[in-house]
């Protein structure tokens, strides 16, 4: 179904981050996934949000409990500040060779 996935970042291969999203059938928990490509870390680094809303990391793949260094971001709240064709942005600390995914609730 075309409705369940948006892309967010998928054109800026100097940074080597992608992020989109996976919808389900409801507003309630969708997933924002930010995947960084390249061994560098990047803090306060700006990625669209799809809306005004908070997002809950639920998984980092550089918490401690997998290897990593433990570079967390917990929830953040949307700031209305334009990034990557959205209107809303999340500041994120984006370890490096990353995946986070973030649940939200569609606002």
């Amino acid at each position: 179904e075309p409705m369940g996935f948006e892309w967010i970042k998928c054109d800026d291969a100097e940074s080597g981050i992608v992020a989109f999203v996976r919808r389900g059938s409801s507003a309630k928990n969708q997933l924002m996934f930010v995947c960084n490509f390249v061994p560098v870390e990047r803090t306060t680094h700006l990625i669209g949000a799809p809306c005004d809303t908070t997002y809950e990391e639920i998984l980092n793949s550089d918490d401690v409990r997998f290897g990593g260094q433990g570079r967390l971001n917990g929830t953040v709240k949307a700031i209305k500040q334009p990034c990557d064709r959205m209107e809303y942005s999340v500041s994120l600390t984006i370890p490096p060779l990353s995946v986070m995914v973030f649940r939200y609730d569609y606002k």
